[in-house]
């Protein structure tokens, strides 16, 4: 089987040459080759280790050792990169890290000296861009006061229907009437009172087609609001 082409100082050790014929899939050794090489660059400045056999050696050596630190040194030196990628500035996502660490127990796996680890032993920690910050979720009667707050119908169809629907605030400032049945051929209210509206949508970002349920409430202030603007038939936001 042809290997991808490489251009690491590793890249023709006996042991790495074990391991990647053990995967046998060209991808996988082709992604494995390229994440290694992240861990062979911590192994190298930050221990005596410099080759793939070098570090097979010492795994097999410590594993019949009693002492258990000396057991335990490979399962510290891979927590201590994945501590290294946590606090990387490139600030990289946790399934990048995650795939990292994957790599690397691969190697010690597939070689028969497997990595052990208690359960979340190994924190990957988020991105910046993954932590998620806490927005204000309105309760209930939150929403209740706000509507009783409400100056007119438009606003109080806006509330409904950001709060019940599930649109997005942008999603509201655009909807068009026409993008809705609100009209019968002769111009008339076309929905009944007693019945709620299902809409979809296509997101313009995710081009994912988004089906969603407007309440008979917000219809109804929908409906008061086009009828004080003598129904008109664009131009539901504004």
């Amino acid at each position: 089987m042809p290997m991808p082409t490489k251009k690491h100082s590793w890249d023709n050790d006996p042991k790495v040459m074990e391991w990647f014929k053990l995967i046998g899939n060209a991808r996988t050794i082709f992604n494995y080759s390229h994440d290694f090489g992240f861990f062979m660059e911590y192994v190298e400045a930050n221990t005596e280790f410099k080759t793939p056999s070098e570090i097979f050696d010492s795994r097999r050596e410590d594993l019949t050792s009693n002492d258990m630190p000396t057991r335990r040194r490979w399962e510290d030196i891979v927590k201590n990169y994945l501590d290294n990628l946590n606090k990387n500035p490139k600030d990289y996502r946790a399934n990048t890290k995650k795939s990292y660490i994957r790599t690397v127990e691969s190697f010690f796996s597939k070689l028969h000296l497997p990595l052990e680890y208690s359960k979340n032993e190994l924190k990957f920690e988020p991105s910046q861009k993954e932590k998620v910050s806490k927005e204000w979720i309105p309760s209930n009667e939150e929403i209740r006061l706000l509507y009783r707050m409400a100056n007119s119908s438009r606003d109080r169809a806006i509330l409904l229907t950001l709060y019940q629907s599930g649109f997005s605030e942008v999603d509201v400032c655009n909807m068009k009437i026409e993008d809705f049945p609100f009209y019968d051929q002769n111009e008339s209210w076309n929905i009944p009172l007693n019945e709620d509206l299902y809409h979809e949508r296509l997101r313009e970002k995710t081009n994912i087609s988004q089906k969603t349920c407007i309440s008979r409430e917000a219809l109804e202030e929908i409906r008061i609001m086009l009828q004080s603007r003598g129904f008109p038939k664009k131009d539901i936001s504004s």
